[in-house]
């Protein structure tokens, strides 16, 4: 087997979720000059979503080939609810605006750039997902017996994860379907165009919405390893 380049980086998009079956997940190979997808699917309802993904990182990790997990989930909750809540009794008075408990930086650098804002860590559904994200990824770092830390450059050389938001990234390139066109037909042309290129057992056709999401996902780290993400 050939030793994989220097700049080659496996690549892990998870559209997060509270339950495995709604989990999205998808698995490719990034170079500069492309990406490869080799699965897209869904989570089984009883899969362990982070042993998946640790096996996947595994093989990997094992080639000495660096892996970048993009995450479609807060993977933080803002300052202030840390230290109001650490401090608070039932019944007595929250200082803090319900803004800076519940919203954090990133959301509003979003809002401001692309007019989107995205849901509040702090919301029920969501706040759900994050904890189910954060103990996957916990997982993820026993069976590796890596960090895993966030990546803060594209310069990669072991495992890390990124925080992403699809909804944002299609924001950022325009990925609208225009009226009369199916969706799944959409979304491969528009990952061809990006030279994204599709295992030929990948039907879009027959994936979830989670799917579709989670090779957002890939799309996002590959703004990225290319370094058009604004940290």
């Amino acid at each position: 087997m050939n030793e994989p380049a220097p700049n080659d980086v496996m690549i892990i998009g998870i559209d997060c979720a509270a339950q495995a079956k709604n989990v999205g997940l998808a698995k490719a190979r990034w170079s500069p000059q492309g990406i490869t997808v080799e699965e897209a699917r869904n989570g089984h309802p009883r899969e362990c979503i982070g042993s998946t993904v640790a096996g996947w990182a595994k093989s990997c990790r094992d080639r000495r080939l660096p892996v970048l997990l993009a995450l479609d989930a807060p993977l933080g909750w803002p300052d202030p609810l840390s230290s109001t809540l650490s401090s608070h009794r039932a019944g007595a008075q929250v200082i803090e605006t319900a803004p800076a408990l519940f919203r954090r930086m990133t959301d509003y650098n979003i809002k401001e750039r692309l007019g989107k804002m995205p849901l509040a860590v702090g919301a029920d559904r969501i706040a759900w997902v994050t904890v189910a994200t954060l103990k996957m990824l916990q997982v993820v770092r026993l069976r590796l017996g890596e960090a895993i830390p966030l990546a803060w450059s594209k310069h990669l050389t072991d495992a890390s994860a990124i925080e992403v938001y699809p909804a944002a990234t299609k924001l950022a390139h325009a990925m609208a379907v225009p009226a009369g066109v199916a969706p799944c037909e959409f979304l491969a042309d528009e990952l061809a165009s990006r030279k994204i290129r599709l295992d030929r057992a990948i039907d879009l056709c027959t994936k979830k919405k989670d799917v579709s999401d989670a090779l957002i996902c890939l799309v996002a780290a590959d703004d990225f390893l290319h370094g058009r993400s604004v940290a």
